[in-house]
Parts: C-alpha cells; sequence; structure tokens
C-alpha cells in the first residue's frame, strides 16, 4: 500500500528543489521584464493556456493588488474579439512552459501589430512565444512532482512563484505602500487598520447625549448611560472642558455604599483626569492603547482641539473588524 505521508512529502521536496532551480535563474530579464511593466502607461494583461491560465489569473490579480491595473486575458477570448481589450500601451506577460501553445501563438501577431509589448516567461528560450516576444524570462525545465512526472506540478508552481516574484518586485519599484495597499482593500482586515479612524467609528456627541456637568447628579448619570447605552458618560466643568469620566461599573461601585443618587454629584464618583484620544487617532492604534492601559480604558473620550466630540469603546473597534 502506498504510504500517503511520504507521497505527500515527496511532492513537496521535488516542487521546492524546483523553486530553487528556478530562483537560481532569476538575472537581468527578470530586471528588464519589472521595468518594462513598471514604465508602461497602461495595463499588465496576463495570459497563458491551461493551468498556464490559471497562473495568469492569480498572478493579474497580485499585479493589481499591488498597485498596477492588470487583468487576466484567455487567448481563446483574445482570439473572437477581446483583442480589442489591449492597447499600444499595454505590454502582454505570457505564461507557456512549452512555449508552443497553439492558441496562445495565434494571437501574438495580432499583440504585435497592434504595438503591446511582449514577456514570455517560458523554460523554452527556442519556442515561438520567445521568438516574438520583447523580452524572455527563462525558467529552467523542472521535474513534475505527479508520481507520473507528466501533469504540471512543479512546474506550474515555478511559474506562480516567478509571477509572484514580479509582482512583488514591480510593486516595491513603484514604492506602493501599505496606505496604498489599504485603498484598494477596503474590507480586508489590512484596509481597514490603516484608513478607519476613531472619528469613524466613535459615538458622536452631536448624534446621541454622552456629556454631563460635574454638578449633575449621580441620579442624571445613571440615566444618561442607560440612554446611550455605552456604558460611560463624560464629565464637564462650566467651561465644556472635560473633567472626568462615569462609568456602569463607577455607578455600580457608588450604589454600594448607599449614596443618594439624587443629591450627589457626579463630580463626587467621577475618575478624574481620564484617559482620552485624538478623533485622528487610528482605530488600531487605540486598540492598542486601551489593550496597554487595561479594563477603565476600554471606553475612551473621544477629543479634538481639547473639545468632547465623542466616545469610543473597545467593542465599537472590534466590531468594525479592526484588529491590533
Amino acid at each position: 500500500m502506498i504510504n500517503m505521508t511520504e507521497q505527500a512529502r515527496n511532492v513537496f521536496d521535488i516542487e521546492i528543489r524546483a523553486l530553487n532551480q528556478v530562483r537560481e535563474h532569476i538575472n537581468e530579464s527578470f530586471e528588464k521584464a519589472v521595468k518594462l511593466m513598471l514604465d508602461i502607461k497602461g495595463h499588465v494583461v496576463v495570459t497563458g493556456v491551461g493551468k498556464s491560465f490559471h497562473i495568469a489569473s492569480k498572478v493579474a490579480a497580485s499585479i493589481s493588488s499591488l498597485g498596477k491595473p492588470s487583468f487576466a486575458l484567455h487567448p481563446s477570448n483574445a482570439s473572437h474579439g477581446d483583442l480589442g481589450m489591449i492597447t499600444k500601451n499595454d505590454v502582454l506577460l505570457a505564461f507557456s512552459n512549452s512555449g508552443e501553445s497553439d492558441e496562445l501563438i495565434q494571437v501574438l501577431q495580432n499583440v504585435k501589430i497592434i504595438g503591446a509589448s511582449i514577456i514570455a516567461v517560458t523554460s523554452n528560450g527556442e519556442s515561438s512565444l520567445a521568438r516574438v516576444a520583447d523580452i524572455v524570462c527563462k525558467i529552467p525545465p523542472v521535474e513534475e512532482a505527479c508520481h507520473l512526472r507528466v501533469a504540471p506540478t512543479s512546474s506550474s508552481t515555478s511559474a506562480l512563484v516567478y509571477g509572484d516574484a514580479l509582482a512583488v518586485a514591480l510593486s516595491a519599484a513603484q514604492g506602493f505602500t501599505k496606505t496604498d495597499y489599504a485603498l484598494f482593500h477596503p474590507a480586508g482586515a489590512l484596509g481597514k487598520r490603516l484608513i478607519l479612524c476613531v472619528s469613524d467609528l466613535m459615538s458622536k456627541a452631536s448624534e446621541k447625549q454622552i456629556c454631563i456637568n460635574k454638578n449633575d447628579t449621580v441620579s442624571k448619570a445613571l440615566s444618561v448611560i442607560g440612554e446611550n447605552g455605552l456604558g460611560a458618560v463624560a464629565v464637564l466643568n462650566d467651561e465644556n472642558i472635560l473633567e472626568g469620566m462615569i462609568t456602569s461599573g463607577d455607578l455600580r461601585r457608588a450604589m454600594k455604599h448607599e449614596i443618594n443618587i439624587y443629591n450627589t454629584k457626579a463630580a463626587s464618583i467621577m475618575k478624574e483626569n481620564p484617559l482620552t484620544v485624538a478623533d485622528n487617532l487610528l482605530a488600531v492604534d487605540a486598540l492598542v492603547l486601551m489593550r496597554e492601559t487595561g479594563a477603565y480604558s476600554y471606553i475612551l473620550p473621544v477629543l479634538q482641539n481639547g473639545n468632547v466630540m465623542g466616545i469610543i469603546t473597545m467593542n465599537d473597534i472590534l466590531t468594525a473588524g479592526v484588529a491590533g
């Protein structure tokens, strides 16, 4: 009976060897390909046939994700009108292990007539694809990891990693930053971490009552906290400057002492000089601050130029999908 674990490890071993072989063959052609894609004003159009088209689709997605407009185009669709998607300002990045895929070869001359440049990623430097390409990124033939040594496995993995290398090098050459990445990924966790500010998530003073005067009663604090649903209220002085904070926990502790909530002032039970955050602080930084400073800081007043603009809670940040 076949040892499945050993078979799996053998696949890893073969594909790792293949990647190391390809790594050693990265040369000036790689650099020329990156520079060409960097200089073009249009799109990087990625193509291939069969397994190579799956690779092309992923590489195109990575290139777009990392800052350069890109899309995948199947040669069959290109032959039936989608060549109109390619312009002279584009570059065609073509993946083909053999460099002789009929569907791909059929469209290359038309691509040249349109005026787009062609980059070939192939293991056959003498192929039809290589002969028509402006730049040939030759990767060495590798042993397939399939037990029959025929199905595209190591070769497709090598092409994928080579494409990833092109995408990453191109992005770095453009000076693409985490902020740029976040702009393209607003729904992703990283995008939220780099874009969302405290002001985007806080409960605003303009929309619900989050403040009371220090001379208001504990009964007023209890009522406001019950209505705003935040578990806290900011306490201001007569000049509307923040002096303290009362949480639901403070109320529970005070009431254990059987105080008269109707004539006891809020100032007598508030926490003075509470930790605050600025409204333009990144939400992820506010979350880090909350975790570092302890339970009382899970609810924070938000200031803008010294004025209380809102209250933000740890739950607000976590619910928004921001993780520190």
